[in-house]
């Protein structure tokens, strides 16, 4: 039951690795995406990636006589790393969002980046020199490398805990606001948030907790929601109408020269609505992302 348990798992994480790199691939390709705030959203879904990555190889057919080898502990640093760089960087973008809704004018994005950029990073870097002090490499119940000390524990479950609260306080604030525009936009922040919850801080929570032989299967849920975790926040994000027509009208322009429609075999009224949906698809295109958002904000200030 419990290979049966692992199988599932790998290609449960393997589908979630390809959802993440597939939303990364879509910043990449789209650079409306990486517009501000989206470059919180881009580097979140790097951190994903290795979450995802740290999820594939738990495969107990890649574990065998490696608990204690090198590889083991950079698996465990990267996953530190990453880890406490994704929820912060969620934090973030909470935070902006509601500085952004609170202060419609501002456009000090650069100075604002540089802060949350520091403490991420100090934050991340300040708990991963105390594991190389007093760092203990071991194999989680869920078959993954992990490195831990008390002294770490602590900051990461007091960090954890602030970063928490910052996103529950942010969607709450951003809820209330009810602005025009925004729904959609805090959708799908609130979407992000509760799988973050659910499958970074979940499998967490339960590798804390000391699990008797009679609930094993609690183990067994918390490993399998954790292997979801890129799916469910990669298609919170991208499930979105917009994206999805934007996408389809890119492949549709995608054709094979000999079935394009000549010049000569097009009427007035077709040239003109081809003309009428390049200029749409060029110019008014939306992707109702976090960048428009704050874009519409700017314009409406400035308007007024």
């Amino acid at each position: 039951m419990q290979d049966f348990i692992f199988t599932v798992g790998f290609v449960l994480s393997l589908v979630s690795l390809a959802v993440t790199l597939f939303l990364i691939i879509l910043h990449l390709k789209l650079p409306n995406l990486l517009k501000h705030p989206g470059q919180y959203v881009f580097i979140q879904c790097i951190c994903q990636v290795l979450y995802d990555l740290h999820w594939c190889i738990s495969y107990p057919g890649f574990r065998i006589n490696q608990k204690f080898e090198a590889i083991c502990m950079i698996e465990a640093f990267v996953l530190t790393g990453c880890y406490n760089l994704g929820i912060l960087y969620v934090a973030v973008l909470g935070i902006e969002l509601c500085l952004k809704f609170k202060f419609q004018g501002s456009i000090a994005y650069f100075k604002r980046s540089c802060l949350y950029n520091v403490v991420c990073v100090s934050v991340s870097v300040g708990i991963m020199g105390i594991l190389v002090v007093d760092g203990k490499v071991y194999l989680t119940q869920f078959n993954t490398c992990s490195i831990s000390s008390l002294y770490s524990d602590v900051v990461e479950m007091l960090v954890s805990g602030i970063c928490s609260c910052v996103m529950i306080f942010s969607l709450c604030y951003l809820v209330l606001q009810n602005k025009k525009n925004s729904k959609k936009a805090i959708k799908n922040f609130a979407f992000v948030i509760l799988f973050v919850f659910l499958t970074w801080l979940g499998p967490s929570v339960i590798d804390y907790i000391t699990v008797s032989d009679d609930n094993l299967y609690i183990e067994d849920i918390g490993y399998l929601i954790g292997t979801i975790s890129g799916t469910c926040i990669g298609l919170s994000r991208i499930i979105n109408y917009k994206v999805l027509r934007f996408l389809k009208t890119k492949t549709a322009r995608i054709q094979p020269l000999y079935k394009r429609p000549t010049c000569d075999s097009m009427s007035l009224d077709m040239i003109q609505n081809s003309l009428l949906n390049d200029s749409f698809f060029i110019k008014c295109q939306s992707l109702n992302d976090f960048s428009e958002l704050y874009d519409n904000f700017s314009v409406k200030v400035i308007k007024t």
